[in-house]
């Protein structure tokens, strides 16, 4: 029980009231929704006898559940350490929940929140575009790399003796217009 001791309000009556035992009963009873209501759990523990109200128990009990769930919803925000670019959106978020999750909600807070939620996350948008730009030039560069098909290699060159000269000319068996020699 000493985990949902952390997440008691220790200024509260119940706190100052009830012996250790006691409230870790009521701890236990309230997370776990057993009894399922409020009303029964407040009876079932006889605070009225205690002098605590059903207000203060209210309260207590909903400030605990609460601070539970918020918790157990950091637990599934948990920041990857490899990758601390995402990290700052991640905690503004995070922040943002929690705030939503308190008894007095203020709206400039939250608004502060969500517009640095929506600055944080359209810097990580450009992290992201700038990380898929980069990754499409390197395989244009890659691609462009590639060898070029070769062309075919030109048919070999045959020598050809010109009668008036006794000199071999080589000539490009594509250009030569000359009638082949006979055997």
């Amino acid at each position: 029980m000493d985990v949902m001791r952390q997440y008691r309000d220790s200024a509260s009556l119940i706190v100052k009231t009830l012996t250790l035992d006691q409230l870790e009963q009521l701890d236990l009873a309230i997370v776990t929704r057993d009894p399922p209501t409020y009303t029964a759990c407040y009876k079932q523990f006889q605070l009225t006898d205690l002098g605590i109200s059903f207000d203060v128990f209210y309260r207590y009990a909903r400030k605990l559940r609460t601070n539970l769930r918020a918790a157990a919803l950091a637990q599934y925000n948990v920041p990857d350490p490899d990758n601390s670019e995402t990290l700052l959106p991640k905690l503004v978020c995070q922040r943002m929940v929690e705030t939503l999750l308190t008894e007095k909600l203020s709206p400039r807070a939250l608004l502060r929140l969500a517009e640095s939620y929506r600055m944080t996350a359209q810097i990580e948008i450009q992290r992201r575009r700038l990380d898929i730009a980069e990754e499409m030039s390197i395989h244009r560069i890659a691609t462009a790399a590639e060898p070029i098909p070769q062309l075919p290699a030109p048919q070999a060159q045959r020598a050809h003796v010109n009668p008036d000269d006794d000199s071999p000319v080589t000539t490009d068996p594509s250009t030569d217009l000359s009638p082949e020699p006979s055997p």
